[in-house]
């Protein structure tokens, strides 16, 4: 069972809430958070530990990509409803989301297409 005050300690850290209110309703691997929230991989991973650690978010791996999503707890759930009904529509969350829905339409790093492009298709991409 997940320790509900070991939550709201993680998420008493900024970065660490704008990650919990990124994957609510979704997953997204550590490449995702670094482009949406301008933070280095280093410290993403740093702060997905944590949120590991306190119960609310699970992982799978894929392939060289970890992928991260809210834990499928009863806590967790209702954790994560609060956050989105309470938060969604505030600063920085609103602009967070807004990043992202830009990076997904852009990027191959996320959980549906896990295949690298090689360095003639970026190129090609880019012209």
């Amino acid at each position: 069972m997940t320790d509900a005050a070991g939550i709201f300690k993680a998420l008493g850290e900024q970065t660490r809430m704008r990650i919990a209110m990124l994957l609510v309703g979704q997953e997204l691997c550590v490449c995702d958070l670094t482009e949406v929230l301008r933070l280095p991989q280093s410290t993403i991973s740093r702060h997905m530990t944590k949120l590991r650690q306190s119960g609310l978010v699970a992982d799978r791996r894929e392939g060289i990509w970890i992928h991260y999503r809210l834990a499928d707890d009863k806590v967790a759930k209702d954790i994560s409803q609060l956050l989105d009904n309470s938060f969604r529509n505030m600063q920085p969350y609103r602009g967070d989301r807004e990043r992202l829905a830009a990076h997904a339409v852009k990027s191959g790093c996320l959980p549906s297409s896990t295949k690298k492009k090689s360095r003639s298709q970026q190129t090609a991409v880019a012209v």
